[in-house]
């Protein structure tokens, strides 16, 4: 009988034990999991943050995209302009100079 008694206290030293390691690994796990919950968060936060800075660089090289093309069409319109009033100078000049050549060999 001592030496059931002996073995059962053994058997229960032996769960007692197991029991022990067991909470240890939840212990260990559990602080694991706030771990990769922790990491999760912050990945998270600094993927949000990440957006909204791309978010105002995409929404900010759209306006200077539209600026360009407004200063083009604008820059366009202008050298139209002056190539037009460059071409009537020229014609012009160019019967300012028929009209000196008739005089001029009229006189001569």
């Amino acid at each position: 009988m001592h030496s059931h008694l002996q073995e059962l206290q053994d058997d229960y030293d032996s769960e007692k034990e197991a029991r022990n390691k067991v909470e240890k690994q939840r212990r260990l796990l559990q602080d694991d999991l706030e771990n990769l919950r922790d990491t999760l968060e912050e990945s998270e936060s600094s993927t949000a943050a990440q957006q909204e800075i791309r978010a105002k660089r995409e929404n900010e090289l759209a306006q200077l995209k539209r600026t360009l093309e407004e200063e083009t069409s604008s820059h366009e319109t202008a050298l139209a302009s002056m190539k037009s009033k460059h071409s009537k100078t020229m014609e012009d000049l160019n019967e300012q100079l028929e009209s000196l050549r008739k005089v001029s060999g009229y006189c001569c």
